[in-house]
């Protein structure tokens, strides 16, 4: 079985212009490298990844990166990939599509080669294209998504929700798996001892982009700021980041922004903590959250789907509806005030993690997933 392991091949395709470049400058850059490539090794002889990037990074012995030499842009390059590297590609047993806007190149491949692969559906594609104004794109994605799925030989989805979603479009039960975003536990934990402070202290982490609903949030804050002392951190950045610092610049709000942190540095930024907040309209399974409760902070969040997955109100965290300002406000102070509280509901978020979402066990169901792919070479 050991032999046998050493000779296969799993093929990684990124994001469309994925690179491991652009792994580097996310923040959780932690999360592939130092997880998911390390699990991929040790159950497949060889890694091959397929950068849309020119780039010679230096990986794990046995990853063998595969640079786009042209520099060719990122969607002419998708198509041409698979016909640029039929020789590599031919000796794959099974592709990892790590996020479904780069499943083409993975059909291509399929339909050329005969080699099955694997694509995340993380979250409602479609649902955040319209929450983004972005109409027309989620026009084609209606049609686009469905086609890609309908061809991949599994579809890893992080929630329930998104399962009943994805069988509705394949019609086939058996080729979807959930496998929910995990998060090292040993790194992420509580502080032994957290230090009092006068003010609370919130923290926001996730893009500054309108499906984060973050003019709302303002707004909370504006009441909030009536009631009570706070300080808030909002880490990430985006095409809002302007106008929001316009907009707590006009009505000085305690806001202070970081544009990016490193990966090992956010667990701090949880222990400095008192809450996390997440307003958002919409969420996938969010990496953010689970962070956050794996170091037992108490989260208030917004009831959307990916936030409800992971959060159940009054028992691990905060639900709260997604528009209705009086009752955030009211949420935060009563917070502000119960140190208790928040350490009960930052213990019971930890415990959830810790019984479904260690890395461990999430990296260990989907290369059970990709090993299921196996017999379905046909080349």
């Amino acid at each position: 079985m050991a032999n046998q392991k050493k000779e296969l091949i799993l093929g990684i395709f990124p994001s469309l212009g994925g690179s491991i470049q652009s792994q580097q400058r996310d923040r959780r850059e932690g999360l592939f490298l130092n997880y998911y490539l390390p699990k991929y090794l040790k159950n497949f002889g060889q890694v091959f990844y397929f950068s849309y990037a020119h780039e010679q990074p230096k990986l794990p012995e046995g990853v063998v990166l595969l640079p786009n030499r042209l520099r060719l842009h990122r969607y002419l390059y998708g198509l041409l990939m698979p016909l640029f590297y039929f020789y590599r590609l031919r000796k794959c047993q099974v592709i990892r599509v790590m996020h479904l806007n780069g499943a083409l190149s993975a059909y291509m491949a399929k339909k050329l080669y005969g080699i099955p692969y694997v694509v995340t559906y993380g979250y409602n594609y479609v649902n955040f294209a319209v929450i983004q104004g972005h109409h027309l794109r989620a026009c084609l994605l209606k049609k686009f998504i469905p086609f890609l799925l309908q061809r991949a030989d599994r579809v890893i989805v992080t929630t329930e929700e998104l399962a009943q979603e994805v069988k509705g479009w394949i019609g086939k039960t058996n080729k979807v798996d959930l496998v929910p975003n995990g998060v090292d536990t040993t790194f992420f934990k509580p502080k032994k001892q957290k230090m009092e402070s006068a003010d609370f202290k919130l923290l926001f982490i996730g893009r500054l982009e309108k499906q984060k609903n973050l003019f709302f949030m303002l707004n909370v804050l504006k009441e909030l700021k009536k009631h009570c002392q706070y300080q808030i951190t909002m880490i990430g950045n985006g095409s809002l980041s302007a106008k929001l610092e316009q907009e707590v610049h006009g009505e000085r709000l305690p806001v202070h922004f970081i544009s990016r942190v490193p990966y090992e540095s956010i667990g701090e930024y949880h222990q400095a903590a008192d809450c996390l907040i997440s307003t958002s309209h919409a969420e996938g399974h969010p990496k953010a959250l689970i962070e956050a409760m794996s170091s037992g902070l108490a989260c208030v969040v917004s009831n959307c789907p990916g936030n409800s997955s992971l959060i159940k109100h009054e028992v691990n965290g905060l639900c709260l509806a997604i528009d209705d300002q009086e009752k955030w406000v009211n949420a935060l102070l009563a917070l502000s005030h119960d140190s208790a509280r928040r350490q009960q509901l930052g213990e019971q978020a930890r415990k959830t993690i810790l019984e479904k979402y260690d890395i461990s066990m999430t990296l260990k169901k989907e290369v059970e997933c990709l090993e299921s792919c196996y017999g379905a070479v046909t080349h």
